[in-house]
């Protein structure tokens, strides 16, 4: 069991005046892909467990937001246009 804090909480009203609410979470892209690897070292390995558990997270965190009806979004660079 270990704590968890997203990066960010947004809450805000939609065109048509609906309330939305999310979590966004800010990676690097290459944190959100498994890693590739030619060989098994050291770094690959902490890359493979940095990946098992964010999906960890992530999992929870998209478990958490659904039961409170919000929505959960991972953002990189790329959807930030860094």
């Amino acid at each position: 069991m270990a704590r968890y804090f997203p990066d960010f909480y947004v809450e805000y009203v939609t065109k048509d005046g609906k309330s939305k609410k999310v979590l966004i979470e800010v990676k690097p892209f290459k944190e959100t892909q498994p890693p590739k690897y030619k060989r098994r070292t050291k770094n690959v390995l902490i890359a493979e467990a940095m990946f098992s558990q964010n999906q960890a997270k992530w999992a929870a965190a998209q478990e958490f937001c659904m039961d409170q009806g919000w929505e959960f979004k991972i953002m990189t660079e790329k959807e930030l246009g860094i």
